[in-house]
């Protein structure tokens, strides 16, 4: 069984935490689930509701700005102090509607740097040494999704290999979020990325962090090589939506 662990008892905010096992971030039960976090929205934008699905509760960010969102630790000039390969979410997607989160992680070399994650972009760039934004494409729409972030593979965005330690989650609209950890497999299995499917990785969760029995969730893990792969999916598509018309451009200019 994995081990779990909660903020209050890892004392995240003072001490780098390392190993395997689970840290729970956020889960929308409870008396107060976003105490350590700081949101930023009016009540209608981001709030606690009764999930019908679920059969139980969730946060929910609805909005069209970025300014709505939910940062953790509430404190900015505090830090998690995480290095754990795993960032996970249990969040719900809609539509035709941008979804986002924001990371600050400090590598090997000791560098702070911030990683942003985005359904709206279309490419990957580095904006400096520091700063990198990332497209997420393909994730599943209007289906709860256990989506795995694999923080270390990320790293090579700065060309620098090896752990991420994770300072600062920021999570941003549009989204329904159930549940949010980060997860280390056990010592020896997770350098072997071969071992490392959705199957292996589900079986890892500790069963009270599964969604409810009836619940067909997508699963997904994201890389930084899934995430180049499905970028250059997304621009032969648009070349094949392209062609069509430049060959008759092409044979109008010719006629």
């Amino acid at each position: 069984m994995a081990v779990q662990w909660s903020v209050a008892s890892c004392k995240l905010f003072e001490n780098l935490y390392r190993g395997p096992g689970c840290i729970e971030l956020f889960c929308a039960r409870g008396n107060n689930p976003a105490k350590n976090w700081k949101l930023t929205g009016s009540s209608s934008a981001i709030r606690r509701d009764y999930n019908k699905d679920l059969r139980g509760l969730v946060y929910r960010l609805d909005a069209g700005s970025r300014m709505v969102k939910m940062q953790m630790p509430a404190n900015e000039k505090m830090s998690l102090g995480i290095e754990q390969r795993f960032l996970v979410f249990q969040v719900n997607i809609p539509d035709e509607k941008d979804f986002s989160f924001e990371l600050v992680v400090t590598g090997v070399d000791n560098i702070q740097r911030r990683l942003y994650f985005s359904t709206m972009r279309r490419q990957l760039c580095t904006s400096s040494l520091f700063n990198a934004q990332i497209p997420v494409m393909g994730i599943k729409r209007d289906v709860w999704s256990t989506l795995f972030f694999d923080l270390k593979s990320f790293s090579e965005v700065f060309t620098t290999k090896g752990r991420l330690t994770l300072n600062t989650i920021t999570l941003h609209a549009n989204c329904e979020v159930r549940r949010i950890f980060t997860m280390e497999p056990q010592a020896g299995i997770s350098n072997l990325d071969f071992f490392l499917d959705e199957t292996a990785l589900m079986r890892m969760i500790p069963a009270n962090y599964k969604y409810p029995k009836h619940i067909s969730d997508e699963v997904q893990i994201l890389d930084l090589a899934s995430c180049k792969r499905q970028l250059r999916e997304q621009v032969l598509i648009l070349q094949d939506k392209r062609e069509p018309d430049d060959l008759r451009t092409t044979m109008k200019n010719q006629g």
